[in-house]
């Protein structure tokens, strides 16, 4: 069954341009019943966003700023509420703000993932806070982050006490989803992986 995800993205932060790029991925992780973007319309600065909220069924949650970081406190209001509702799987965080990984830490605490979506270099140093961070460039690896999230999802599913053998793993992996003739092959070509060869085992990176 595929994961129940909401997608919360910091508009002031991550423009509309990249909306298009953000679904394309969101729809490799899994379903997105809940798609918001936050920010201040009223000023016409996310004018980027307009045409992306009909495309994608995004909700735009208007927020006026009558104090510093409220877009973003909104976020993580909205995110807390959701959070012990059992309807999701996972949280997509769009941000380039690392203030947002005290909040992926906390989703991964309760159980859930948590995908962070940034651009350039600046969430970096925050990866191990977020199940899986993906970056937004104006020249998407799409097809890599494809193979990520195969593997990801593969690991989940054949797991045991968090690694999972290589021939479990082979059960739950699906030739589409990558193209590598073999799994040595695949797993030699990605990264972001904990792979013990000798025991022929891997697990998400610790």
């Amino acid at each position: 069954m595929a994961q129940r995800l909401a997608v919360l993205i910091d508009g002031e932060n991550v423009c509309g341009d990249f909306a298009d790029e953000i679904f394309a991925r969101v729809n490799l992780l899994g379903v997105a019943p809940v798609r918001r973007v936050y920010g201040d319309f009223s000023n016409g600065s996310l004018k980027g966003w307009t045409g992306m909220v009909a495309k994608h069924g995004v909700i735009p949650q208007q927020v006026f700023h009558n104090e510093k970081n409220a877009a973003d406190i909104a976020l993580i209001i909205d995110a807390m509420d959701m959070l012990p509702s059992g309807r999701l799987d996972g949280f997509c965080i769009v941000s380039s703000d690392s203030d947002f990984a005290a909040l992926a830490t906390r989703i991964r605490e309760k159980g859930l993932n948590a995908y962070g979506f940034h651009r350039g270099q600046k969430l970096e140093a925050w990866r191990e806070s977020y199940t899986a961070l993906f970056r937004l460039d104006d020249a998407p690896q799409i097809q890599d982050d494809r193979m990520a999230i195969a593997l990801t999802k593969a690991i989940q599913q054949a797991s045991r006490d968090g690694w999972a053998s290589f021939s479990e793993l082979g059960k739950h992996l699906h030739a589409r989803d990558h193209d590598h003739t073999t799994l040595s092959k695949l797993l030699r070509a990605t990264s972001g992986f904990d792979i013990d060869w000798k025991k022929s085992r891997i697990k998400l990176a610790s």
